[in-house]
């Protein structure tokens, strides 16, 4: 039974800038302190006898420091087993105190690494070493649920080998993953500019790919749901569940990249009218109206995942659709015929 999942955006603030972001920084309060427990109570009144899978969201939420979390945790405790928590941060706030308590309460940790050479940095405000800092600190903790995602854009997409190489030589104990950019909430013209060479993109991908198969020598989530579709063992995906977004203002949203956004906002979080209208929503991506998207065998991965076309159906961004389209179909099927392959020689 697929867990049931929450967004929880936190805090609008951020101790960086990156370029790619689509948040908009200050505008609002925090998620109020004292209403901690109300909200944990309402999750799990929603959560429907299931696990709540919640993932704490900013801005950047560790500003919000020790004795918030510290209280989220406490209150959960009132439902034993009835929580999964995962802190989505840039790390640069990450104490050794926030780690015990992490640590504690089983705590994913989910943070960004566009780069190993600060020369290439600039989408992440120059801020790789402090990185890398801190998921070495991890290492000495032998924290091992730690999720990396790089993020590729025009700025570091010849480095998409590198980061593969760094990750795998020196943290091969957590989970990583690479992705263009999902333009969603930017200016067109930054989103057009950002956008990675397609074809660079795959050439890589493709490279990468060939050297995991053969080794495995760090988990990549996109490679594994791929080898799952070649062998026929994937699950319909999560995406295609409700999954409740809720804003620091105490606001469900319709979508997580929309979560801010006041023209899709639904209510607050604790009305019962609220979850009704939310479970009445079909995903943004379901309006496209390019039928061979329905069709195509790849969807599952290039829309329901990367969410490029909920950017267009938003932005109305000419070529998005198009730039998508040739990278993750390109990718897939060379990847998905290689997989073919060695299944064929493998089995008698």
């Amino acid at each position: 039974m697929i867990d049931y999942n929450v967004i929880i955006k936190l805090t609008p603030r951020c101790n960086l800038r990156c370029e790619y972001c689509n948040v908009e920084e200050n505008k609002g309060a925090d998620f109020p302190y004292d209403e901690i427990d109300k909200l944990i109570d309402w999750l799990n009144t929603v959560c429907l006898n299931r696990v709540c899978s919640v993932l704490w969201h900013g801005g950047e939420p560790l500003l919000l420091r020790h004795d918030y979390f510290a209280k989220i945790f406490k209150s959960q405790k009132r439902y034993p087993g009835r929580f999964k928590n995962t802190v989505s941060t840039n790390c640069l706030l990450l104490t050794d105190e926030i780690i015990a308590l992490f640590v504690k309460n089983c705590v994913s940790i989910k943070t960004s690494l566009d780069s190993i050479d600060v020369q290439h940095d600039k989408q992440r405000c120059y801020s790789c070493d402090r990185v890398i800092e801190s998921l070495n600190k991890l290492m000495v903790w032998e924290y091992k649920d730690v999720y990396v995602r790089t993020t590729i854009s025009k700025i570091n997409q010849s480095l998409i080998p590198d980061m593969y190489d760094f990750m795998r030589e020196n943290y091969s104990n957590f989970t990583w993953e690479f992705s263009p950019i999902v333009p969603a909430g930017l200016n067109k013209e930054v989103a057009k500019a950002m956008l990675p060479d397609a074809e660079l993109f795959c050439q890589s991908a493709i490279q990468i790919f060939h050297h995991w198969l053969e080794h495995n020598p760090i988990e990549i989530p996109l490679f594994t749901e791929i080898m799952k579709y070649c062998l026929e063992l994937n699950i319909p995906p999560e995406i295609m569940q409700p999954r409740l977004n809720v804003g620091h203002d105490g606001m469900i949203y319709r979508c997580p990249l929309l979560i801010g956004n006041q023209n899709y906002k639904i209510g607050k979080y604790y009305e019962s009218s609220t979850l009704v209208a939310f479970r009445k929503i079909d995903c943004v991506w379901r309006r496209i109206s390019k039928p061979e998207c329905f069709e195509c065998k790849y969807n599952r991965f290039c829309c329901f995942s990367s969410c490029a076309y909920l950017a267009v159906s938003l932005d109305g961004i000419e070529g998005i659709v198009d730039f998508y389209c040739k990278l993750w179909t390109t990718m897939y099927t060379e990847i998905c015929a290689t997989v073919n392959r060695e299944l064929h020689i493998a089995t008698p």
